[in-house]
Parts: structure tokens; C-alpha cells; sequence
């Protein structure tokens, strides 16, 4: 869909715009006017010109109307929420009676040997004084300085082959039936995910990459943890990352090596998420490793305010989004698209859009041109 969207002259122009795309109900009303004429206008061209008006007036109004009713002063309630497991799962997650936001556990590290038992669930971490906790980010070479030495320093400057993380925790049955997606922005240089014992293998073309979640944490990569998880609220839950700067399970890809461009980063050394949400949701722009992306914004034109400023009067925005639906019957999914500014409040609310999206399938909803100019 495509919306006209203008901005006051004197906002800044450093404003950034967020597209906000929320799955929910479609209520449509229409309202029938019959035009009144007045007596003393019978008889004259007046009425003639009075009805062209209304008759104009009747082909601007959807859109009058659409920017006076469909611009909300707040966003509306999300289905997803999002969870930053710098220091682990919230309490409310495997307890729905509880509002804590503590972690139920933190994240252990080791990257001082490497053992087949590390990506169980049964493997205990504190019978090993070599494992520790630690919080996320944690790069496996923080402990190193790298001052005073020279640039591309070499292997021997880097700690750990093998850097271990592993992350316990319940999911309470409220959730049972919710989509659950974890997403490593940053995981150098191989990783393999594993959910309680089971490896979340990737979607590499490249055959020696077959055993490996993701390679190169130059881009993030997003598994799905759904199928495997416990939802009884009483029995654990264990995430196990290997991230590893050389195996047999990947192939190296060489042009990382060199840590004199922040290259030899190892481990989960940016931030790591867990997504909640519906079965029937917009998926996260991360194509790998679920072969999906969610919502394109691109600007098809724009009207500066003047001469010598790079701030826009107006602008067509054209947004398309990707809703795919992972339960087992055919939904009618409606899409409202809303545009909001650096602030969170909403500038613009495009039409809805209802379609069917078949079970276990993806659909992309398509941009229908609409330009309506809010001020």
C-alpha cells in the first residue's frame, strides 16, 4: 500500500519514521447523506453547483475521513513481545502467576575444552568449576586487551576454539501454544544451536556448512525453537550455542580471520532476543535461517519543503508486508499498516487489508496506492 505522508515545516529533520503493522479485526460502516438543497436555491444553477460540490466533496471525503479517524494519538497493544536474554528468561515466562522480570537462570560459559555432553540438556554446568556465568553480550575474547600490538595480530592473540554458552529455563502453559524465535545478532565465527539436545541446522548452500546453524556474524540469524520446546512449566528447557573460530562442521571462510577490523570477535558478541508470538504473525526481516522477511518500506516520492533543505513536505511511502500463518486451518488475516515518528505516536493508519492465508504458508499483502496528506 501506498500513503501520503507530510510533515510540519518546522519539525526536525532528523525524524525518523517506524512502521508499525498490527494483525487484528475489520469493521467497516457506511453512512448514506442525502444532499438538502434550501427553498430559496430551487430553480437557480445553484443547486447544480451545490451537488458538484457535495459530489466532490463525497470523492475527498474518504480520505478527509480516513486521516481524521484512522490517526491514532498511540499504538495499540502487540501481540509479540519481545525478550533481551542479556542475563536470561524472565521469571513470567515459566511462571504466567508472576510479573518478574528476574531471570529464572543465567547464562553459563566454558571455552576451555569442548565435549559432546555440552549440548545435552542433562549435562550439569556446575560439576565443572570450569564453567562460569556470565552475561550477554560476552565476547570469548574479552579478556584480552589487544593494546600495543600489531595490526592483524594473529590466532595466537585469541582465546577459545570452542566457546560453550548454555541458558536454562521453563515456559509456563500459556504459552504453549505461541511461536517462540531466538535471534543472535552477532555469533562468530561457526554456530551450532541446539534446544534441548536437538541441533538447529541451517540453510547454507555450501556442503561442508550442513552441520552448522550459521556462518559469519557479520548478520544475524533467527532459529525457531517451537517444536522442541517444554511448556508444562515444570521441566527445563536448555539452550547450547558452540560458536567456534575453526571445526570439521564448517568451513572457514577465511576473510575473517583478522581481528584488526573487529573480525576475530568470537562468541555471542551482540545481543541475543527471544520473540513470543502468534502463529499467525509478521516474521522478523532476518532471512536466515527461516527463509522469510516481514515488511518492506521503500519511498516511492517525495515534495521538499524548500528550497536548500533536505526536509520533506510529503512523501509516498510504500509499504509491503509478509503475514505467514503457522496454524493448521486458513485464516482471514486483516493488516492495518501505521507509520509513527521518532516519538512512537502514530502520523498515519493506511486502510486494512483482509486475505485469506493458508495454512503452514506465507502470503504478502499487496501495496494498493492510497494518497491521503496528514498534516
Amino acid at each position: 500500500m501506498s500513503v501520503l505522508v507530510s510533515s510540519l515545516q518546522n519539525k526536525s529533520n532528523t525524524e525518523t519514521l517506524e512502521v508499525l503493522v498490527v494483525v487484528g479485526q475489520l469493521r467497516s460502516e457506511f453512512v448514506e447523506v442525502e444532499p438538502v438543497v434550501p427553498r430559496s436555491l430551487k430553480g437557480s444553477r445553484m443547486p447544480a453547483i451545490a451537488a458538484m460540490l457535495l459530489f466532490l466533496f463525497a470523492i475527498l471525503s474518504p480520505c478527509l475521513a480516513g486521516a481524521q479517524q484512522q490517526v491514532e494519538t498511540s499504538l495499540p497493544l502487540s501481540q509479540r513481545f519481545t525478550i533481551n536474554l542479556a542475563a536470561g528468561v524472565p521469571e513470567y515466562v515459566g511462571d504466567a502467576s508472576s510479573t518478574s522480570n528476574a531471570p529464572q537462570s543465567q547464562w553459563w560459559f566454558e571455552n576451555t575444552k569442548n565435549s559432546t555432553t555440552y549440548s545435552t540438556s542433562s549435562f550439569v554446568e556446575s560439576s565443572d568449576p570450569a564453567w562460569h556465568q556470565v552475561g550477554l553480550p560476552y565476547d570469548a575474547n574479552i579478556a584480552r586487551t589487544f593494546l600495543n600490538q600489531d595490526s592483524g595480530g594473529g590466532q595466537g592473540s585469541l582465546n577459545g576454539q570452542e566457546n560453550w554458552y548454555r541458558l536454562h529455563f521453563k515456559v509456563d502453559p500459556k504459552y504453549a501454544g505461541q511461536k517462540f524465535l531466538l535471534n543472535l545478532e552477532g555469533t562468530h565465527t561457526g554456530v551450532q544451536v541446539f534446544i534441548n539436545g536437538t541441533l538447529l541446522q541451517g540453510i547454507s548452500a555450501v556442503a561442508a556448512d550442513a552441520q552448522a546453524t550459521h556462518v559469519v556474524g557479520f548478520v544475524p540469524v533467527v532459529v525457531d525453537l517451537t517444536p522442541y520446546l517444554h511448556t508444562d512449566g515444570a521441566t527445563d528447557n536448555v539452550i547450547a550455542v558452540d560458536v567456534s573460530r575453526g571445526d570439521a562442521w564448517f568451513e572457514q571462510p577465511n576473510f575473517s580471520g583478522a581481528f584488526r577490523f573487529g573480525q576475530a570477535m568470537a562468541g555471542l558478541f551482540r545481543n541475543v532476543y527471544l520473540y513470543v508470538t502468534n502463529p499467525v504473525h509478521i516474521p522478523l526481516n532476518v532471512y536466515s535461517n527461516q527463509k522469510t522477511w516481514g515488511t518492506y518500506v521503500g519511498t516511492v516520492s517525495e515534495v521538499p519543503a524548500g528550497e536548500g533543505t533536505a526536509t520533506a513536505a510529503s512523501a509516498v511511502v510504500e509499504v509491503q508486508t509478509n503475514v505467514v500463518n503457522e496454524t493448521a486451518s486458513t485464516q482471514q488475516v486483516t493488516l492495518t499498516t501505521q507509520i509513527v515518528d521518532a516519538s512512537g505516536n502514530v502520523v498515519v493508519t493506511a486502510p486494512p487489508i483482509t486475505q485469506s492465508v493458508s495454512p503452514m504458508t506465507s502470503n504478502t499483502f499487496p501495496s494498493t496506492p492510497r494518497r491521503c496528506s496528514i498534516n
